[in-house]
């Protein structure tokens, strides 16, 4: 005995719209969500970024005395105004010169020939610590004619947190941005000591 089908159950339609939306909807309001979320991200990333060049050019200009503690409460208070949760982590550090960012201090002599430095080399004590650095960056923003590298680690919560949705997409957004800028020349920059 064969079973025998309805035919005219194959072709009803009635309620497969329903069903389509009810598939594509999640990944429709997911995608809408994850729009939102980069615009957010990309404006908060954009008003740090704003303030933290303010923040550097202030100190660059500032003279002797920079209260860099007041400039970064102002960046801080901007960023808050649309990102009300984001957390800072503040690293401005000072170099001689522009070439000197993310390098050794440079050998005056190398004994042996090989590039980098033994003891016995002579170097440009750039941070006049009187250790030969691999990073001569100094904390703080330095002297006259300096060039100061700000870098501040920002992190905030995203507009609409789907990690409860989707495991492994929650958590906070994280942006690292930096600027750099020559302070002025208000007074002589220091000359690097040689030490051996």
């Amino acid at each position: 005995m064969t079973a025998q089908v309805d035919r005219s159950c194959l072709k009803a339609e009635e309620g497969v719209t329903a069903i389509e939306f009810g598939l594509v909807a999640p990944v429709i309001v997911l995608f809408l969500i994850g729009f939102l979320d980069l615009g957010y991200w990309t404006y908060v990333r954009s008003t740090i970024a704003g303030a933290l060049e303010n923040t550097a050019r202030s100190a660059g200009v500032g003279g002797a005395n920079v209260d860099t503690a007041a400039l970064q409460a102002a960046v801080e208070g901007q960023v808050r105004n649309v990102a009300p949760q984001a957390t800072f982590v503040w690293d401005p550090r000072s170099y001689y010169q522009f070439s000197g960012i993310g390098k050794p201090e440079k050998l005056i002599t190398d004994n042996d020939g090989d590039g980098k430095y033994d003891p016995g080399d002579c170097w440009e004590d750039l941070n006049p610590n009187g250790i030969y650095d691999q990073d001569p960056g100094r904390q703080g923003v330095g002297g006259a004619d300096d060039i100061l590298y700000y870098k501040v680690t920002v992190s905030f919560p995203p507009l609409i947190d789907i990690g409860g949705f989707v495991p492994g997409l929650g958590g906070n957004h994280s942006s690292v941005l930096t600027t750099i800028v020559r302070r002025q020349p208000y007074a002589a920059q220091t000359t690097p000591a040689i030490r051996c």
